[in-house]
This record gives structure tokens, sequence and C-alpha cells, in this order.
């Protein structure tokens, strides 16, 4: 009973909320969404090491002799796409550790409510849509942006490598 009646104040204050109150983006979420951008440079620059070698390495064969090269080529691989998830996954949860938490307290509350299945995923997403409907739509927004700013990290890094080349090439 005293679960029902927290979870009923709970939803009385959120509703008291202003909307801009409840997007991560507008309050503590900026620094966070700055240091993820900051973070794209890095990102960028492995990108770029990595097209420019790839016009040195040739993958169609295996050759001993360029052990090296290959070897750091796979070790910039393995850095860059590490970048990529450390940085979705820091700005992710450092705007949205509350939603974690009250995910988990949903999951228990459903748990020892016996519900599974499809009720329970129904049940998951009509919570969700009531309760932490603008936390919903923000982190949907944030997911697509995290598609959208690796595709302009390797865009600018083609672009960058693509300069280098040419300028490294066709020097004089």
């Amino acid at each position: 009973m005293s679960n029902l009646l927290k979870n009923l104040q709970e939803e009385n204050q959120m509703e008291k909320q202003k909307i801009t109150d409840r997007i991560q983006l507008l309050n503590d979420g900026r620094a966070h969404y700055l240091e993820y951008l900051r973070n794209l440079t890095p990102q960028i620059i492995i990108f770029t090491i990595l097209i420019l070698m790839t016009t040195k390495l040739d993958f169609t064969r295996f050759d001993l002799n360029n052990w090296a090269s290959t070897s750091l080529f796979y070790f910039l691989l393995g850095s860059f796409i590490l970048a990529v998830y450390a940085n979705c996954t820091i700005f992710w949860g450092r705007c949205f550790d509350g939603l974690y938490e009250w995910r988990s307290e949903l999951h228990l509350s459903l748990n020892t409510q016996g519900i599974k299945g499809f009720r329970r995923f129904f049940a998951i997403l009509n919570a969700f849509r009531k309760e932490k409907s603008i936390e919903t739509i923000e982190a949907m927004i944030i997911f697509f942006f995290f598609q959208v700013a690796p595709a302009i990290v390797i865009y600018m890094a083609i672009t960058s490598a693509t300069s280098i080349w040419l300028n490294t090439h066709h020097a004089g």
C-alpha cells in the first residue's frame, strides 16, 4: 500500500513539473551534450587515419611483411569503435540515469504483481506513455542523433582524408 501511495505522490509531482524541467538537454544534460560533441573530434581524427592507412594496405592477400601496419590498422579500428560506443553510452547514461532507476522499480513492481508476457510488455509501454512520455520522446530524439552523429564523423573523416591525400600526392 505504501508503494502505491508513493507512486501516486510521485505522479502528482511529475504533473506539476513544467515540461522544460523534465527535458534533460535543457537542464543537466547540456554539459553532457557538449562533452559528447567534444568527443566526436578524436573519432574524426582516428577514422581519418584509418582511411589514409587503407590506401597503403592490401586486404586482398595475406602478407606478413606488412604485419605492423595491418596490426596498427586493426588496433585503430577497434579504438574507433570503442570511442563511438563509449561516447554514446556515457552520454546516454548521464542524461537518463534516473530513467534506469525508474525502469528497475517498474520491473520489480511488475514481478511482484506476477505480470508476464505480452501483458508485461504492454504494461511497460503504458507506464512509459503515462509517466515518462517526455523522457521517452527525448530518448528517441537522442537515439536518432546517435545514428546521425557517427555518419557525420565518417563523412568528415572521408573529407579530411581525401583533402590530405590530394595535398600530399598532388603538391607541386
